[in-house]
């Protein structure tokens, strides 16, 4: 069923993009740091 898939697929962006942006923070302060 295309549905489930897209509702998966939107339900993991919800999941991942939030790690992915502190990642990011993360990854420029350590870059400020050295």
């Amino acid at each position: 069923d295309p549905y489930v898939v897209t509702s998966l697929l939107a339900e993991s962006t919800l999941l991942w993009e939030p790690t992915l942006e502190a990642e990011a923070l993360a990854a420029q302060k350590l870059a400020l740091k050295v």
